[in-house]
């Protein structure tokens, strides 16, 4: 019984403090699905708007295809799963102070021999659509998001490839 009352006031503590996140990437006039289980193919059960805000993440996956889905809770649901990609840490911004946008960039920490992917969309998980070399350069950085794990992601157009997401620690502003 004593570990049990422990268990739920961890429980409950996790939740109420934990991080928020917000909804990002859906238009004003559209929603964000919340479904039964991580995956297209589940059953919609309710939608948070457009701005939505103090979404807490339960936890994350990976469904069938690869890409990340979270279990979340907010006051206005009681709780389902949101695609991982539309949602981001509510108090970190886009423009972090080491991402100037319209400078350019080149690649960081990759051993000549290696390439840096260049992905679908942001995190590991994503479909490799490209790649980038150890010393490439005039790269430019169109935006950028966390990952519900907290992994910054920057979505990049290069020459050799049309766009794409990298991670952020694999770039620096040229000088």
């Amino acid at each position: 019984m004593k570990n049990s009352l422990k268990l739920l006031l961890l429980l409950f503590v996790t939740f109420a403090y934990g991080e928020s996140y917000r909804v990002v990437d859906i238009r004003s006039d559209d929603t964000l699905s919340v479904r039964v289980d991580a995956g297209i193919s589940y059953r919609k059960i309710d939608d948070l708007s457009y701005n939505t805000r103090d979404i807490k993440v339960i936890r994350c996956k990976l469904a069938y295809n690869g890409r990340e889905w979270c279990k979340v809770r907010h006051p206005s649901i009681y709780s389902g799963w949101v695609s991982a990609r539309y949602i981001t840490p509510q108090y970190r911004s886009y423009n972090s102070d080491r991402v100037s946008y319209g400078r350019r960039y080149r690649v960081v920490n990759i051993r000549s021999y290696d390439t840096l992917n260049v992905r679908a969309d942001a995190g590991v998980y994503n479909r490799k659509i490209g790649e980038l070399y150890y010393r490439a350069t005039d790269i430019k950085v169109i935006r950028c998001k966390y990952t519900p794990r907290g992994s910054k992601w920057c979505k990049i157009s290069h020459p050799s490839t049309y766009s794409g997401w990298v991670s952020a620690r694999y770039i620096r502003e040229m000088r």
